[in-house]
């Protein structure tokens, strides 16, 4: 907070830095989490991933 962002305090570069998200994916991308519960496998995780994306690929096509 105490640190101005504004473009008129900083460059554009450092500006572009600062406001830029640390993580990019694309919009729907399955995020696998970094640490498993103890009960679920990791076999299982990844057959419910699989599932989604066999989900996904059924799905018609949105029209804008």
């Amino acid at each position: 907070m105490d640190v101005a962002l504004g473009k008129e305090w900083n460059t554009q570069q450092t500006f572009k830095r600062q406001v830029q998200p640390e993580v990019l994916t694309k919009v729907g991308e399955i995020i696998k989490p970094l640490s498993f519960k103890k009960d679920i496998k990791p076999q299982t995780l990844d057959s419910l991933v699989q599932h989604r994306l066999n989900k996904r690929e059924k799905r018609p096509a949105a029209k804008f």
